[in-house]
């Protein structure tokens, strides 16, 4: 199900999410959530995480070659490190790419640096920061 409403922001800059979404999603008052903007574009988007999630940001540095991309995304999955958002882009073409990942880490079995790391030293990644 989809749905799309109005808010007006408060003069301290909240919102309040209706009810209704709050329930459908399954939201409380501790709840994680993530906001993206895109100022250029002027949009902003919320996003709801899982109770138990623990939310990590990386910014990766890979080969800009067919596969690359595919593959450190499976090694994610096989680490249980969970892609909630990404944006990719290539930096010079054939050669360097970068990619935003939002990850949930809280089923990885071990710590995400260490994959990163591993993943680095497979060749598989030039560099990574977390974010």
């Amino acid at each position: 199900m989809h749905k799309t409403t109005s808010l007006k922001l408060d003069s301290k800059g909240r919102i309040i999410i209706p009810k209704d979404i709050r329930d459908s999603l399954g939201l409380t008052e501790d709840s994680t959530l993530m906001l993206s903007a895109d100022f250029e574009k002027g949009i902003m988007e919320l996003y709801a995480f899982p109770e138990n999630a623990r939310i990590e940001r990386f910014s990766l540095k890979l080969s800009d070659v067919k596969g690359s991309l595919a593959r450190v995304a499976s090694e994610f999955s096989k680490q249980g490190i969970d892609l909630l958002k990404t944006e990719s882009r290539f930096v010079l073409r054939e050669n360097l790419a970068e990619w935003d990942v939002v990850a949930d880490t809280s089923k990885c079995r071990r710590k995400a640096a260490g994959v990163l790391e591993e993943l680095k030293k497979q060749g598989l990644l030039f560099s990574w920061e977390t974010v």
